[in-house]
């Protein structure tokens, strides 16, 4: 559902940057971004209602059903910053033709963010995975804050019909 939201998002961005409609541009990035945010909290109400019924499906130990739900909320209460990210980084950011920038905060986030926390959660910390999942999300937020800033300063918009 998010990713789908994100290619229309990219779809309309790319018409009206093609067109020379950077001002109508400017102003629907706002709407892009907020919709994106209130698609990720709808499908995290969603998990979070569903994940009990859902783990019933499967023949497993207490323990582990406990953690997959547990696992579940973590994953849905990163889902509005993730659906946030994809709608900037899909929807704006590479639509605008700005595909470096995207590609470098993807890495970056990731390799300098998200992995090392992943591994100090584990091995010094010793988090459990529901734990060390939302520790990684530290990169959702850390993304957020670059993609607000190039999105708002504008530099994403590259015509590549022109």
């Amino acid at each position: 559902m998010v990713q789908g939201y994100a290619s229309a998002v990219a779809i309309i961005v790319g018409h009206l940057i093609g067109a020379g409609r950077e001002k109508e541009t400017r102003n629907f990035e706002n709407a892009s971004l907020i919709f994106g945010l209130i698609t990720g909290l709808f499908v995290a109400l969603i998990v979070i209602a569903i994940s009990p019924s859902f783990v019933k499906l499967f023949n497993i130990e207490t323990e582990v059903s406990t953690l997959a739900i547990k696992s579940l909320f973590m994953i849905s209460f990163l889902l509005p910053f993730q659906s946030f990210n994809i709608a900037a980084i899909v929807g704006l950011i590479r639509a605008g033709g700005d595909t470096s920038f995207a590609m470098y905060l993807e890495l970056g986030s990731m390799w300098i963010v998200g992995v090392p926390l992943a591994f100090i959660g584990v091995l010094s910390w010793g988090l459990t995975l529901p734990q060390v999942y939302l520790l990684t999300g530290t990169e959702e937020v850390v993304k957020l804050l670059f993609e607000l800033k190039r999105i708002k300063s504008g530099k994403y918009i590259h015509n590549l019909i022109s």
